[in-house]
């Protein structure tokens, strides 16, 4: 294979019918999609040969294997998630001078957008490219009122797989003034099977981070990592600091798309994984509550996206706004580069 193609395969019933598996496949890396959630359950890398058969190396990410899981699953998993990502308090969103209630799925607060949020909804496929990349844009309207959330809003995810790289590229435009917060919520394995990721090496370059009460909520603004125990900008092993229990936001220094801010390396299989991104900051979860088909700490998130909880500290210094209003489009744009083991070719069964 020396172009990037896509092919739908069936990924099972869901109460909006039915649900496809999206598989963008170029030389170097199968990823997979579902139409469930726009959700990632399939990055895999691959032998290519000129002969045209190619073979699938071990999956990085954690993957659900049908529509049925997925609308079960409340970890998740590869979803992206809205309308907004991680947590508002009290489930109490205020705008504009009007408080709107949001539906509390998270103990008394509102988590990753509502029990049905973006995760157990139905995208549409409105555009597959092929060709030197593959490419498949997904898009979902969420209702004025949608689990609490004001405005009518057109949410846009495109996925794109160009060589070692994947391109994820979240949009929203609104009816009326809202909040938006997207997030890609991929759990990451880097030995190529389920177990404990916390021997995973990982650097973030984030010099503040937000500290939270035990319900995850915000107690103050950004403070410093210096002297933390939450310092990733030297990288190193998770579990050689807090057990490697990781659910914190963390600022990012310099956002963009020209360098990485992240970094995770496997050292068992040699295989690492560079994160690029225009949002302004990203919560390393280490995965301590996945139930279900995964246990505890078999993935870790890298969720770029913007503060939890923002809607109540609006205006204050340290906290980038997420209200979008009419005539407006939220963008953000997260960049996910494979780096195989050295040794990668050789290893072709």
């Amino acid at each position: 294979m020396t172009a990037a193609s896509v092919r739908a395969l069936p990924f099972g019933d869901t109460p909006e019918g039915p649900a496809e598996l999206l598989l963008l496949e170029g030389p170097e890396l199968q990823l997979g999609v579902s139409t469930l959630g726009a959700a990632v359950h399939r990055l895999r890398p691959r032998w290519g040969s000129a002969d045209g058969r190619d073979a699938d190396g071990p999956d990085l990410v954690l993957g659900l294997p049908d529509a049925a899981a997925a609308f079960a699953d409340d970890c998740y998993v590869g979803a992206t998630v809205g309308r907004y990502a991680n947590r508002i308090a009290q489930a109490r969103l205020p705008l504009d001078g009007r408080t709107h209630r949001l539906e509390a799925n998270d103990g008394p607060h509102a988590l990753h957008g509502g029990r049905v949020g973006f995760n157990r909804r139905l995208w549409r496929v409105t555009e597959v490219q092929q060709g030197p990349a593959a490419s498949v844009r997904m898009e979902l309207t969420s209702p004025d009122g949608d689990m609490g959330f004001p405005g009518a809003l057109d949410a846009v995810a495109t996925f794109t797989v160009d060589g070692w790289s994947v391109r994820v590229e979240l949009m929203a435009t609104a009816s009326a003034p809202t909040v938006v917060n997207l997030t890609q919520h991929a759990y990451w394995n880097l030995t190529g099977t389920a177990g404990d990721v916390r021997g995973h090496e990982v650097r973030v370059a984030a010099s503040h981070y937000l500290p939270v009460d035990d319900d995850g909520i915000p107690t103050t603004g950004p403070v410093a990592v210096a002297g933390t125990d939450l310092d990733r900008r030297a990288g190193g092993v998770l579990r050689t600091v807090r057990g490697g229990v990781f659910d914190h936001c963390m600022l990012l220094d310099d956002p963009g798309l020209d360098a990485p801010q992240m970094t995770v390396r496997e050292p068992g299989g040699g295989w690492s994984l560079d994160i690029s991104t225009d949002a302004p900051a990203v919560q390393l979860y280490t995965g301590a509550a996945l139930t279900g088909r995964y246990a505890a700490y078999d993935g870790l998130c890298l969720e770029t996206q913007w503060l939890p909880d923002t809607p109540r500290h609006e205006g204050e210094a340290g906290w980038p706004t997420t209200v979008l209003r009419p005539g407006e489009t939220w963008r953000s744009t997260t960049i996910w580069r494979i780096g195989p083991p050295s040794d990668w070719a050789q290893r072709r069964p």
